[in-house]
């Protein structure tokens, strides 16, 4: 028996309950949303800029110049100051990194074109696109200027224009004499061939967009946001997204080289597939799930969604891993606070281990919410965000829920005892297990 925890800056409150352990395994199935998290990131702790699809997988780029590879060959990294883009070549046999201040740096098959690592830059490079023919490319900063390098023409720009938000990204059309730019707001800008389809301009966003990417036959885009919600515009089919789950970590978008998937990135090396986005089995796919979870059942209460916090996200996921080599115990939740880059006024502590038939997502939820105490925590109005981290290991399910409050929003006023009624319907929810 293991006692959820809450604590404040001031005090600490116990919140008693159990943790259930039982035994299990059963097949991972993707999450209700049509989302499939392929994998999280471990080459690198600074945080993920870009991700390029090749035919065999997919490249992910730190803002260290670190790539990580899935599927695909590791053919470098380069040591920059803040690197910010990242391109595949055709074949998948190499990849361009892009440093902001516009220095470009060539692997395997990618040919160098130049670069502007000579000049001064009035904004930032913020991205780069690519020819059809891998023999040159287009550099973008947050300004809307564009320079074009090897075959790459020089179609316009929106530099020197008073543009409402900056340039986020940019994208070739399918025969790479057009290409869209996309403002943080939504905004979209065809040069060349490439048609206008629609934008987000105008428009109320929850989370600013963050990227931009072309369909397979150029006659359309997607765009997708930081809260990881997914705009399909002209033939681009839309697959699926995470957006309304609380986040706001996501931090690219790139499609599968067949057209009939992509991917979505977060800060912290999270990738997430949908379509035919190859899909590994792995601990994060519970976590989306469980997240998924914990938010419906605070909606039917008429409270706000947790946003998912990173930070939080790290520290659960290492208590999970530490307690499946060292038993179900709680964390040190005041060591972890002061462990953190900002200051929480209030947190809390859920934790869960169950095998053989217990070994999966429901069963952890089920439980929790059972639990007078932890649903008490799930339920919580004083916090605002969470972190979830869970560990498979030889079919057991190793569950932690890190549950905070900022303490720039003040210290919490506790809300208490939440009644086991009403309960969301989950049974549209796919489920999964270790």
């Amino acid at each position: 028996m293991h006692p959820p925890n809450m604590r404040t800056r001031r005090s600490t409150r116990t919140i008693a309950g159990a943790v259930v352990a039982f035994l299990v395994f059963t097949s991972v199935s993707t999450i209700s949303f049509g989302a499939k998290v392929v994998s999280a990131s471990e080459s690198s702790s600074a945080p993920v800029v870009d991700i390029s699809a090749t035919p065999s997988g997919y490249l992910v780029l730190h803002t260290d110049g670190t790539i990580r590879a899935s599927g695909t060959t590791h053919r470098g990294d380069v040591d920059l100051p803040r690197a910010a883009a990242l391109s595949a070549t055709p074949s998948g046999n190499g990849y361009w990194i892009v440093g902001a201040n516009g220095s470009v740096h060539a692997y395997g098959d990618a040919t160098f074109a130049g670069d502007l690592s000579h000049l001064t830059l009035a904004q930032p490079i913020i991205a780069m696109a690519t020819t059809a023919s891998g023999q040159g490319y287009w550099l973008v900063g947050a300004d809307g200027g564009v320079f074009s390098f090897g075959d790459a023409a020089f179609l316009g720009s929106m530099g020197n224009v008073g543009l409402a938000s900056p340039v986020v990204d940019i994208t070739a059309t399918a025969s790479g004499r057009g290409y869209w730019l996309v403002g943080a707001d939504g905004g979209v800008f065809a040069f060349g061939d490439a048609s206008y389809h629609g934008s987000l301009g105008g428009l109320r966003l929850d989370r600013p967009v963050i990227g931009i990417t072309t369909s397979t036959s150029g006659s359309g885009y997607f765009m997708v946001a930081s809260d990881g919600g997914v705009f399909a515009f002209g033939d681009a089919p839309f697959l699926g997204s995470v957006g309304g789950t609380g986040r706001s970590d996501i931090a690219a978008l790139s499609p599968t080289v067949s057209g009939a998937g992509y991917y979505v990135a977060s800060s912290i090396g999270q990738v997430i597939g949908f379509g035919d986005a190859i899909t590994l089995s792995g601990p994060e796919v519970a976590e989306a799930n469980l997240l998924a979870r914990i938010n419906a059942e605070r909606a039917l209460r008429g409270r706000s969604a947790l946003a998912w916090d990173p930070n939080l996200a790290a520290a659960a996921e290492t208590w999970s891993a530490d307690m499946s080599r060292n038993g179900l115990r709680h964390s040190d939740l005041d060591a972890v606070n002061a462990s953190m880059p900002t200051i929480y006024s209030g947190m809390g502590e859920n934790i869960f281990w169950g095998s053989w038939h217990h070994a999966r997502v429901s069963s952890a939820h089920q439980w929790l919410m059972d639990s007078a105490t932890h649903r008490a925590a799930i339920a919580e109005t004083a916090f605002t965000s969470v972190g979830l981290g869970v560990a498979c290991v030889d079919g057991e399910m190793w569950v932690t829920e890190v549950f905070g409050r900022s303490a720039s929003t003040g210290n919490p006023s506790w809300s208490g005892a939440a009644p086991s009624q009403p309960r969301a319907d989950l049974s549209g929810f796919d489920d999964v297990a270790c």
